[in-house]
């Protein structure tokens, strides 16, 4: 019986793949046509929130037009600690949190504050170096971080437009 389902799902997925079916990623585009960004964000910043703009079809913009957020400032905050140790002491494993206070030119008293985290393990056996985990721990929240932006300025407009 089970290798009855288990031959259903796989045909089911064969059918599926085969025609030329993928799934579908939500385009934002049309509910936020742009952002500008401010000249001083670090390099870093930049280059996660410009590619997750180009994912979700928003563009950058360099003006001020009619239907775009403007972003007068993202403030970084950086935060490690060691969550775990070996017998001799020695830190095996690391919380690493990202938060970004980012200020809109709309509403500049009130900062809009985005957070993430992530735990990495380390042992004397990793390939890669902790330093080169943790740029690469930071640029993957830093990304997290510039879609959950992208995703509430979206909304965001969304609210704008249902109130006119």
């Amino acid at each position: 019986m089970r290798r009855i389902h288990l031959g259903i799902w796989i045909a089911v997925c064969v059918a599926a793949t085969s025609c030329g079916f993928t799934l579908r990623t939500e385009s934002l585009g049309d509910r936020l046509s742009g952002i500008e960004l401010p000249g001083n964000l670090p390099r870093d910043v930049q280059i996660a929130i410009e590619r997750q703009a180009k994912v979700f079809g928003v563009a950058i913009v360099s003006d001020t037009e009619t239907d775009v957020r403007t972003i007068v400032g993202i403030q970084e905050f950086e935060n490690e600690r060691s969550t775990r140790v070996d017998p001799l002491g020695r830190p095996i494993e690391y919380w690493i949190s990202v938060r970004w206070d980012v200020t809109l030119a709309s509403e500049p008293q009130t900062p809009l504050t985005l957070h993430t985290s992530e735990s990495v393990g380390l042992d004397e056996t990793s390939l890669i170096g902790f330093q080169k985990e943790k740029r690469r721990i930071l640029a993957l929240l830093r990304e997290e971080l510039a879609t959950q932006l992208i995703t509430r300025l979206a909304l965001m407009s969304d609210a704008t437009n249902a109130s006119r």
